[in-house]
């Protein structure tokens, strides 16, 4: 294998676990109501999924920011960080968190016709 490769390699088997650490940091910065930390660390796991292709990482971190817009009331924000999840999960095809990404676009346009915002 040419040294090329190797570094190939190696840079993309880093990039998924740091992408994992940053994920499951960013979890656990949102439970303990750390939301702006949270956020940034979230945006820095996308960046690592996005960096190996790792289509359900990406999906699955949108939906967290997502998650964490709700939380904060910006429901325009997070319909579309939801939308975009769904349409990752679509494309992936038979995802188990494709009902609950749809489940998640659902309750924001209710919270956000309820509000009298435009959904």
């Amino acid at each position: 294998m040419s040294e090329d490769w190797k570094v190939l390699i190696n840079g993309w088997a880093n990039q998924i676990p740091m992408a994992k650490r940053f994920f499951v940091t960013a979890s656990i910065l949102r439970a303990i109501g750390q939301p702006e930390e949270s956020s940034q660390l979230y945006s820095q796991a996308k960046e690592s999924f996005e960096k190996v292709g790792d289509q359900s990482g990406i999906a699955k971190t949108l939906g967290q920011l997502g998650r964490l817009a709700e939380e904060q009331g910006d429901l325009e924000l997070a319909e579309r960080l939801y939308k975009e999840a769904h349409q990752i999960f679509e494309r992936l095809g038979a995802n188990p968190y494709l009902k609950l990404a749809k489940r998640d676009v659902q309750r924001v346009r209710r919270k956000a016709s309820s509000h009298g915002e435009p959904a």
